[in-house]
């Protein structure tokens, strides 16, 4: 099977190095493969072939959609989070209900992955790794979407790539979930035009059952499946991405594309659902992973998953938690620099900067090469600065900005930095000045699926002149289901952009009000963070 050409792979770094001791625990190992890190709790050779399963869901997807060649850049390795028990990840979210087995955090704190697991003696348990392959397939589509992708193509994707499974010499894709298929069984089905509607999940007023959102996934996986399952069908597909990114309505659109009318739908796909077609591949080209594990120090247990926490915007509640349990270990685990990178983030995030500056500044001497460390200085200054005397404050943002650079320079690829390092140039008179508008621009390259990311590049570039980029930041987010509302604001703010409105208007549309402010309380505040699970 063919399947054009969508989007390219790209990640966010965000990785720990071991602390300086010889003491070993069996507990929490660190996996490194060509892609990804993991860091895990469960035993070295089910780590180990989890790694590989998911180098080789990898290669699948760069198999099936192509690299893309613009990139310039080394793309950073994408973290990952493997619980050798679901029950953990009511550690990851206490809110979280005991059948939730994986989670994709999108914020400005970073982009990373959490899996909770069944071991058996065999085996990896298949639930959680299809969840994850849900999630990872979420990450794959926001990374570079250069056309719009309704809502229901995003989810029937994402289902679409989560059933893949690797056998000796082969990989097959297209397999159907079997909660979709007990969901489709039922006689009533949503309309398809209710399918296609944009606006479907945008209604305030509309009250929807449980039943009928679950509908709403199995029939969006059916239709992407009966869409990807032949050649003509993918490419008359992406005529009809190409013809909503340039604004056509979606059900003309899609007839107009696909030759198929949308009150037909629903017989073809009950017909096609008796068979749904699996594509089975020949995986002799996987290469063999570089997998590199190394037991953490038998104390990292103590704080490593709270740590690795508060880069997904936990709520303040939690982050305060955290940051009380990490103070009361200061004591004993002060030595080991990954627990002062942490406690830092902590107290900047959740508490009072101020406590660890003498910390934080030893770290960045004593290991200049500690990119987090020279990152977490500027963060820190930053908090001071919003809190400090009005005459105080280009001063302290002038040592943030020092910070941020020194940062970028032992790490290109990290893009919280960029992203925060853009926003110190706020205020400037010259803004944005080419520095801004660099950083700006490349913490959306590398990371393009964080919603804080793209919304400050675009306020950036729009207000720089460039339009066209800035609807290219934007763009991923038109059809995010898991923020509906923020996806309608986000089509209405491109419509003013390309119907070239004022700066003023555009900034009103997308954000609800112009931003000009250095302070971050006048940016405009992003919906909740993409905690999206699946039970």
């Amino acid at each position: 099977m063919i399947i054009k050409k969508l989007i390219a792979m790209l990640a966010v770094v965000a990785a720990f190095f071991s602390g300086g001791t010889t003491a070993w625990a069996d507990n929490w190992l660190r996996a490194e493969s060509p892609n990804f890190i993991v860091y895990s709790n469960a035993r070295e050779r089910v780590t180990r072939d989890y790694v590989k399963q998911l180098e080789s869901f990898k290669y699948l997807t760069d198999t099936m959609l192509g690299k893309d060649s613009s990139l310039t850049v080394q793309a950073p390795k994408f973290p990952v989070y493997l619980l050798k028990s679901t029950e953990q990840m009511k550690e990851v979210r206490p809110k979280f209900a005991r059948t939730v087995a994986g989670v994709y955090f999108t914020c400005g704190e970073g982009v990373s992955a959490y899996s909770g697991i069944i071991e058996s003696d065999k085996n990896i348990a298949d639930f959680g790794l299809e969840v994850l392959f849900h999630e990872y397939g979420h990450h794959v589509m926001f990374q570079h979407a250069k056309l719009r992708y309704p809502a229901w193509y995003v989810e029937g994707f994402a289902d679409y790539l989560s059933t893949v499974q690797f056998t000796k010499g082969r990989i097959s894709v297209g397999q159907s979930p079997l909660s979709r298929i007990y969901t489709l069984s039922q006689d009533r089905w949503i309309s398809f035009e209710t399918i296609l509607d944009p606006a479907y999940d945008t209604l305030e007023d509309k009250k929807r059952r449980k039943d009928e959102v679950g509908k709403f996934y199995a029939q969006s996986w059916l239709l992407t499946h009966y869409m990807l399952s032949d050649p003509q069908r993918a490419r008359n597909m992406n005529d009809y991405f190409a013809r909503l990114t340039m604004g056509e309505d979606s059900i003309p659109a899609f007839e107009a594309a696909t030759g198929l009318k949308v009150n037909d739908l629903a017989g073809k796909l009950r017909t096609y659902m008796q068979r749904t077609p699996y594509v089975d591949i020949k995986n002799t080209e996987v290469p063999d992973s570089d997998i590199r594990i190394v037991p953490l120090p038998d104390h990292t247990d103590q704080y490593l998953l709270n740590a690795s926490l508060l880069q997904t915007c936990v709520p303040e509640e939690q982050g305060k938690a955290i940051l009380d349990d990490l103070r009361t270990k200061k004591a004993t685990l002060a030595h080991d620099p990954n627990f002062l990178l942490a406690l830092t983030r902590a107290e900047i995030l959740h508490g009072t900067p101020e406590n660890v500056e003498e910390d934080i500044y030893k770290l960045t001497q004593s290991d200049p090469d500690n990119y987090e460390a020279h990152y977490l200085m500027g963060r820190l200054y930053e908090a001071i600065a919003r809190k400090a005397p009005p005459e105080e404050y280009d001063e302290l943002i002038s040592i943030a900005r020092g910070a941020y650079m020194d940062a970028y320079k032992a790490n290109k690829l990290h893009a919280p930095n960029l992203y925060y390092l853009a926003r110190t140039f706020q205020g400037e008179r010259d803004f944005p000045n080419q520095s801004a508008v660099n950083a700006a621009f490349g913490a959306n390259r590398l990371s393009p699926g964080v919603f804080e990311y793209a919304q400050f590049a675009a306020y950036v570039l729009i207000i720089d002149g460039k339009r066209d980029e800035a609807v290219m930041a934007l763009t991923p987010f038109t059809g995010d289901p898991h923020n509906p509302e923020q996806a309608l604001r986000i089509r209405k703010g491109i419509e003013a952009i390309q119907n070239g409105k004022p700066v003023e208007e555009v900034m009103n549309t997308l954000f609800s009000s112009p931003r000009a402010s250095s302070d971050d309380e006048d940016m405009p505040e992003a919906d909740e963070p993409d905690t999206h699970t699946e039970h």
